[in-house]
């Protein structure tokens, strides 16, 4: 369903969309409700609000996103009950990982805010699994506020990382933080 005009901004409901570019062919995106609009000509005019986007990736549940982009903010929250740096690898396959590294993440609820250029992200996210040769990272949570700043054609991420929590298991090593 689709109401408005190219002055006033598009809404559209109840859409799907499959077969994106550069992208896996069983990812797709559902999105309950839509509006893009412009109030002056450029990225810094457009004005866009998703209510209930679902990102579908295999063997995971989805990834849902909600939030706006007005005025060259971004006030978004994104929430995952589970996610493999598989899936992550398989959706954005510019992103290099260590061969050797493999692992889940649950309960992810992130916050991406401020201008677009220098977003603000913060959250959490529990560490289930994440193995790397034979050291493993096992059940920790991990709060987080990073600042993303692209300088040149890399990306530059400051700020917090913190964790109260877990387990660093290797083949004859246990240690637990408390």
């Amino acid at each position: 369903k689709i109401k408005g005009n190219l002055k006033d901004g598009l809404e559209f409901e109840n859409i799907e969309l499959a077969s994106l570019h550069n992208f896996p062919e069983d990812v797709y995106i559902r999105i309950q409700k839509l509006y893009a609009g412009f109030s002056s000509v450029g990225i810094d005019g457009l004005n866009v609000d998703i209510d209930n986007a679902r990102l579908f990736l295999p063997n995971v549940d989805p990834v849902v996103l909600t939030g706006s982009f007005n005025n060259s903010k971004l006030n978004f929250n994104t929430y995952a009950n589970l996610i493999s740096l598989n899936s992550i690898q398989r959706l954005i396959p510019d992103l290099k990982f260590p061969l050797a590294l493999t692992g889940r993440f649950k309960n992810i609820d992130v916050f991406i805010q401020g201008d677009y250029k220098r977003p603000n992200v913060n959250g959490y996210l529990e560490v289930d699994t994440l193995v790397y040769n034979d050291f493993s990272l096992v059940q920790t949570p991990i709060n987080f506020d990073v600042l993303l700043n692209k300088k040149r054609s890399q990306i530059q991420i400051t700020g917090k990382v913190n964790t109260k929590e877990g387990s660093v298991l290797s083949k004859r090593t246990n240690v637990k933080v408390l």
